[in-house]
């Protein structure tokens, strides 16, 4: 018997980029029953996964920009929150901090069944103000009667609070995906190398949005030791943001341009991991680094910032290296080229990922649970 169509406001994601939080959502819904929807709620009118999300039967919600105006950011808000009450009693909350919360605070109002998801552990680099913000409007939401979940135990703690975690239940929801996906292709490897000029060359890759959280500069400083240590390297960037024209400059700048691949966007991110020799993903802060999952999968040898990304990500000691951001970068560079130049099967490291707790056929069934109950 079909169980009953479960429609589910969901908030959080961006409409203009395809990051973590939007590959989660989106993937995991697409593994879920048919008759649970998720309806998106963005800020601004485009929308670059309409198509995507209609193939769902899902629907998209937009609201003011409250940075270009404030009041018709409460109104939208307001308006959004009282016409999907209607057909929905549940509103899906996905933080990467607590400081957002009028959506929230405005589905409390109209009686929606409030779910609060943690993807994010830390936010450096912020003023006292906004620490202060987060940490009140963490506060302010510790006594409400909502389901918490959360992709990691430092995410659950940054976002909920350590008291709040210890007295009540926080359900972990894996960041999963399709292992099977991201299962090796020595010919797509030939093809897309041959595509983006990249035969004979070491390929450092990266994926994920250009900005402060993925520390740009260290990327950038790391690859240049690389190269500087062998000059057959090449780094392929997947990805957007603020910072892709400081990749450009500094590449330029440095004289390493024409060793610098930088992808945008892709839709075929198992074909790029394939075409990598190695991954790397030395971020500041991280709920949990879904890409390092999908390149393990994808059978590369990863390495990631210790003390910053959650060691729950490590599917394996030899498929995933944790390094010091305080060490320097040749130190970096020198791990990179011992480990990641060594021979490995890659299609067996996909079994491995297949044997961890990433598996997007459990993980989505289990957040429908929760978010349906």
């Amino acid at each position: 018997m079909e169980e009953k169509e479960k429609r589910i406001l969901v908030y959080g994601a961006s409409g203009k980029l395809y990051g973590g939080i939007e590959s989660f959502l989106m993937n995991m819904n697409e593994h879920m029953s048919k008759s649970c929807v998720f309806d998106y709620v963005f800020v601004g009118d485009d929308c670059i996964h309409r198509q995507r999300i209609a193939a769902r039967g899902g629907r998209v919600y937009a609201v003011t920009s409250y940075r270009k105006n404030p009041i018709r950011f409460l109104l939208d808000s307001w308006k959004v929150a009282s016409l999907a009450r209607k057909d929905h009693d549940t509103a899906y909350f996905n933080l990467f901090s607590m400081c957002h919360i009028t959506a929230v605070l405005m589905s409390v109002l109209f009686k929606y069944r409030i779910v609060l998801h943690a993807h994010n552990n830390n936010i450096p680099n912020k003023s006292k103000l906004y620490h202060g913000l987060h940490r009140f409007c963490r506060w302010l939401l510790s006594a409400m009667d909502c389901v918490r979940l959360t992709n990691s135990e430092s995410s659950a703690v940054f976002m909920f609070g350590k008291k709040t975690v210890q007295k009540k239940k926080i359900t972990l929801i894996y960041n999963a995906i399709d292992v099977q996906a991201f299962r090796f292709s020595p010919q797509v490897r030939k093809s897309i190398r041959e595509e983006l000029q990249l035969e004979g060359s070491f390929v450092v890759g990266f994926a994920g949005r250009l900005s402060t959280q993925k520390n740009p500069v260290f990327l950038m400083d790391l690859f240049s030791c690389i190269h500087q240590k062998n000059p057959n390297a090449v780094f392929l960037v997947a990805g957007d943001g603020e910072y892709r024209s400081y990749l450009e400059e500094r590449a330029k700048k440095q004289g390493f341009w024409d060793c610098m691949r930088l992808v945008g966007r892709r839709e075929d991110m198992p074909a790029l991991y394939w075409a990598m020799d190695c991954f790397v993903l030395p971020s500041l802060f991280e709920g949990l680094g879904i890409v390092l999952v999908e390149a393990q999968a994808a059978g590369l040898c990863c390495f990631a910032s210790a003390h910053v990304i959650p060691s729950m990500v490590q599917c394996s000691k030899e498929s995933l290296y944790f390094l010091s951001l305080d060490a320097p970068v040749e130190n970096w560079a020198e791990e990179i080229l011992k480990q990641a130049t060594v021979h490995r099967d890659r299609e067996a490291w996909n079994d491995v990922v297949q044997a961890s707790p990433f598996q997007i056929e459990k993980e989505a069934k289990k957040l429908e649970r929760r978010l349906r109950s």
